[in-house]
This record gives structure tokens, C-alpha cells and sequence, in this order.
């Protein structure tokens, strides 16, 4: 169940979550595990062992209070700072659910903007550090037009078709999501100072890293998993064949989400990774039209598939109550509700974390579980 934790809460939380070495994988190995982040710091290290990924690293900061100094204080003293700047957990309901669906979602996020934008429809365009003219031409006005059609446009706010992305997306009513690589509290590349002042005022930016985390390399491809994953489609304008955008087209495909690209000159070296995307399936789209045009289709199918959903829906309600009225008042192991309602695993367990996390059943010793409330 959504809830906004309080403040000895969320230190915990980002005690947890910002450990060194500990990692996004780990973290939610430990939440699924334990009840919460308050109950891991009380947990012996030897417990956690077996849900980390890397525990000789992460106990040598384990319990440090360098930690809580260096990230946890400096990420609460910013929420403080106006009413523009929010903190987001997973027990957040502002928590986006594309986000929920990527692996691995990101523990935290920092939010500073319209947060509203977040319940829009959402478009990615991404591309070129160094576009030609015709690229940024391209971007800006892609963006402009879709944003114009109330779909909120995401990228990377980088130099380039990501800066014209946003700066077109900013004049339509969509307006625009920058996702960051660095710490919310940073503006990179400078270049881009004024555009994320624009965007803090009429847009959205989100990080996932702890506040004064410097620009690294190794951070932009990580933050390319949020933006495929909060974008229906992911557009590409102009790329090289080793550029970062592909790796965004890539995750958005591992998604399951749709890649379009536009096309360029055979002889332009920025075109080769669009190029490269349309032989493995992507898109190839030449107007704003076009990529709406492939929602507007879209239309029939999507009543039809929410019409299914509504059935599932009442599917998996139904299965719930099949599964709390099994447990009664008895404690049960998951394995005994797979055999008797001829469920597979995975299907059981998934049923009971959402139960657990509404706190209508607990964890027992020995992996079982009990109803909280009879």
C-alpha cells in the first residue's frame, strides 16, 4: 500500500539505499525480504549475506555514518528546500508504475518541478551529442508538435538533439521530463544551465543518484533504463553507431516498448545508429504526424486491451480471496497455497508480496505467512 514515510523513515531508507556497493539490485532483494529498511539496519550482517550482491564491499561501509553525512542528510535537507523538490520511494505513490517494471527500478528518486507530469503520456527523443543543423531542426520541432498534442516529451538533457528536444516540448502543452546522470543539484553539461531552469520551472527533472554526484561516465547508460521505461515509444534522431541513444533503443526494445528513428544521408556519419535501428526493426518515421498517427491506431486496440485488463483484474481479485480465505488463521508456507490452488510458484508469491506490502499478511520464521487482521 502507497505511504509517505516519515522522516526517521526515509533516513533509514536512504541509509539503505545509498550504501556504497550495495546497489539497486540489492536493495530490492532486501525489501522483499524484510518488512523494512529500519528492520535491515537492525538485522545481523550475516543475514543480509545472501541478498547482496557484492556484501564484502558492502560491509566494509556498512553502518558507517559517513554515510548518513555524505548522502542521507544532504538529500533531506534539499526536499527542504522548497516545495518543488520531493524525494520518492518505492512505498511513494507517486512513484511512477512504468518505473515499477523496469529492472532494476530505481530505490529513489529525486523530483523537482511539475510532478503532474508524470501521469501524462510520455514520448522519448533522444540522439546526437554533435547533430547537424537539419538533426536539431528535426528534434525541436518533433517535440514541439507532439508536446502540442499534450504527450510529454523525455530525454536525456544533453548537448545536442536532447536539448532541442526539450526546448521544443517546453512551447507545447505536453512540456518535458529531463532525466539526469549526475545529482539533482547539478546542472551538466553547463552549457545547459539555463535550459534546466526552464525545465525546473515548467517541466520535470528527475535523478536517481544521491545528491552532488559528479558527471560519469558510467551513469548515463544506467539512467537510459528510466527514460525508455517512463516513454511509450522511443524516438531516435540522429546517431552514430556508438552512440548512447542506442543504448536507450535497446533497453526500450528489451521493454517491450516500440523504437521509431528517422532517417538520414547514407553519407552522414550521425545517421549510421538510426540506420542501424530501422534494419533491426525499428520504426522509420519522417514527421511528428507520423508517430502520433501511431498512437491514434493504437486506439481501438488500447479500449480493447483495458477492457481485458478489467477482466484480469477481477481475476486476480478473485484469486486473492482464494488466497486469504485458505490462510485463515493458520500460518502457511506459499508452497502449500501453490498445491491447493494448482498455482505456480511465482504466481503465489507475487499475490503474496502485494499482501504483505498492504500489511494484510506478515513474513513468519521459516518463510511463512500469516493474516495480520482475521
Amino acid at each position: 500500500m502507497p505511504m509517505t514515510l516519515t522522516d526517521s523513515e526515509l533516513k533509514d531508507y536512504l541509509t539503505v539505499a545509498f550504501t556504497p556497493h550495495l546497489g539497486s539490485i540489492s536493495f530490492l532483494n532486501l525489501m522483499k525480504e524484510f518488512d523494512t529498511p529500519s528492520q535491515v539496519l537492525k538485522t545481523p550482517f550475516d543475514r543480509l549475506k545472501p541478498f547482496l550482491e557484492k556484501p564484502h564491499l558492502v560491509l566494509k561501509n556498512w553502518l558507517n555514518p559517513d554515510v548518513i553525512e555524505k548522502y542521507v542528510l544532504p538529500a533531506m535537507q534539499w526536499q527542504n528546500k522548497n516545495e518543488n523538490c520531493t524525494i520518492v520511494t518505492l512505498y511513494d505513490s507517486l512513484y511512477p508504475i512504468e518505473l515499477s517494471e523496469v529492472y532494476p527500478s530505481p530505490p529513489v528518486l529525486f523530483l523537482r518541478g511539475d510532478k503532474t507530469l508524470l501521469k501524462k503520456q510520455k514520448i522519448a527523443i533522444v540522439g546526437s551529442r554533435s547533430p547537424t543543423p537539419q538533426g536539431l531542426n528535426i528534434a525541436k520541432h518533433t517535440a514541439q508538435e507532439i508536446s502540442r498534442n499534450d504527450f510529454c516529451i523525455v530525454s536525456g538533457m544533453a548537448l545536442g538533439i536532447d536539448a532541442a528536444a526539450h526546448e521544443g516540448a517546453l512551447l507545447g502543452a505536453g512540456s518535458t521530463i529531463a532525466i539526469l546522470g549526475t545529482g539533482i543539484d547539478l546542472v551538466y553539461p553547463k552549457a545547459n544551465y539555463e535550459l534546466a531552469h526552464k525545465i525546473a520551472e515548467k517541466g520535470l527533472i528527475i535523478s536517481e543518484f544521491p545528491i552532488g554526484t559528479k558527471a560519469n561516465a558510467i551513469n548515463f547508460p544506467i539512467r537510459n533504463r528510466i527514460i525508455a521505461g517512463l516513454s511509450l515509444t522511443t524516438v531516435v534522431v540522429e546517431a552514430t553507431l556508438k552512440s548512447g541513444s542506442l543504448i536507450t533503443a535497446r533497453l526500450a526494445m528489451e521493454q517491450g516498448k516500440d523504437v521509431m528513428a528517422f532517417p538520414g544521408s547514407i553519407y552522414n556519419a550521425q545517421s549510421k545508429g538510426s540506420h542501424r535501428l530501422i534494419k533491426d526493426g525499428a520504426k522509420l518515421v519522417e514527421s511528428a504526424q507520423e508517430i502520433l498517427e501511431d498512437f491514434h491506431k493504437s486506439d481501438y486496440n488500447e479500449t480493447k486491451h483495458n477492457h481485458e485488463m478489467v477482466h484480469q483484474e477481477a481475476s486476480n481479485n478473485e484469486l486473492v480471496n482464494k488466497v486469504l480465505e485458505i490462510m485463515g488463521s493458520q500460518i502457511i508456507h506459499p508452497d502449500e497455497i501453490s498445491n491447493i490452488l494448482h498455482l505456480q510458484a511465482e504466481e503465489v508469491h507475487s499475490i503474496l508480496l502485494m499482501l504483505e506490502l498492504e500489511g494484510t499478511i506478515q513474513k513468519t520464521s521459516g518463510g511463512r505467512f500469516q493474516r495480520v487482521v482475521f
